[in-house]
């Protein structure tokens, strides 16, 4: 556990294996890429998939101190 003032900083080591299509095609069809982004959702999904017992409130600050939150506050309208 590392401290930077009053911040506790945790830091974790996974090993994870994949065992659903990850890769795409980028500008060079001929070749696949990973992008950050994409593993990044797949992170976000996940964590939101085992933390579901949270209520919405919690779960999206538990989410945001842990993957970042964005600056903008969008609201998207339910059909």
């Amino acid at each position: 556990m590392l401290k930077a003032g009053r911040t506790i900083l945790l830091q974790n080591e996974y090993t994870c294996e994949i065992i659903t299509p990850l890769v795409a095609k980028g500008a060079d069809k001929r070749m696949l890429e990973l992008r950050a982004s994409a593993l990044k959702g797949l992170m976000r999904f996940w964590w939101r998939t085992l933390h579901g017992h949270l209520s919405l409130e919690k779960l999206r600050k538990r989410e945001g101190e842990l993957f970042g939150e964005s600056e903008m506050n969008v609201s998207i309208p339910s059909l």
